[in-house]
C-alpha cells in the first residue's frame, strides 16, 4: 500500500510539474511576442 501511495504521488507531482512548466512556456512566449510587438510599434526594431 505504501508503495502504490508513493507512485501515485510521484505521477500526480510529475503531471503538475508538467501542466506547470507547460503553463510557464506558453507565458514566456506570450511575453516574447508581446515585447516584439511594443518594441516594434515603438520603432525600436
Amino acid at each position: 500500500l505504501q508503495g502504490n501511495h508513493y507512485f501515485w504521488w510521484v505521477s500526480q507531482t510529475t503531471t503538475r510539474l508538467s501542466t506547470v512548466t507547460r503553463q510557464a512556456i506558453l507565458r514566456g512566449e506570450l511575453g516574447n511576442q508581446c515585447s516584439n510587438y511594443l518594441a516594434k510599434t515603438n520603432g525600436l526594431t
